[in-house]
């Protein structure tokens, strides 16, 4: 059997990380951000497999710390892929508090994250319609958020502070 993710299980490429980035749909957690885009299908019959990318800020130190954190990121989603809403590309933000967590605390996040965005029973046992996975079937009915603060919001990118030895 076959323990590693398939090769059409993993968004690849700049362009379809950007696009997920251009999204606005996006959870976020204290030590995660899920971000996520519908997949544009030709075939209306089937939709296309759930995909997704991990990126850890760059200011985690040590490879070791970011090689484990990848590692453990790709097993949960491996091991978990029914929390992820088929259909969809999904991009895993890392931040840097994200070191101090172990596993078990990671999958908690994630999972969290994950069914904030989408509940397996509410999508696609009634219609296979191209919604997001915030909104439920075709009933028009939300998905409800568990009882922590995520909540889906547009990215707005934060003003960058300017030079220490200028702010005198």
């Amino acid at each position: 059997m076959r323990e590693s993710l398939k090769r059409e299980e993993i968004v690849r490429g700049r362009r379809l990380i950007a696009a997920i980035l251009r999204s606005d749909k996006r959870v976020a957690g204290v030590t995660l951000t899920l971000r996520f885009r519908h997949q544009p299908s030709n075939n209306q019959a089937t939709l296309p497999p759930r995909r997704v990318a991990i990126h850890l800020s760059s200011r985690i130190k040590g490879a070791v710390v970011r090689n484990r954190l990848k590692r453990w990121l790709r097993e949960i989603y491996r091991r978990n892929k029914d929390w992820f809403a088929p259909g969809f590309d999904y991009l895993i933000q890392v931040k840097p508090d994200a070191a101090r967590l172990n596993f078990h605390q990671l999958k908690q996040e994630l999972q969290n994250l994950a069914r904030a965005t989408y509940t397996p029973s509410s999508t696609l046992t009634e219609s296979r319609t191209s919604s997001s996975p915030l909104t439920g079937g075709n009933k028009g009915e939300g998905v409800t958020l568990p009882d922590t603060t995520y909540q889906t919001k547009p990215f707005v990118p934060k003003p960058r502070s300017g030079n220490a030895q200028n702010a005198a």
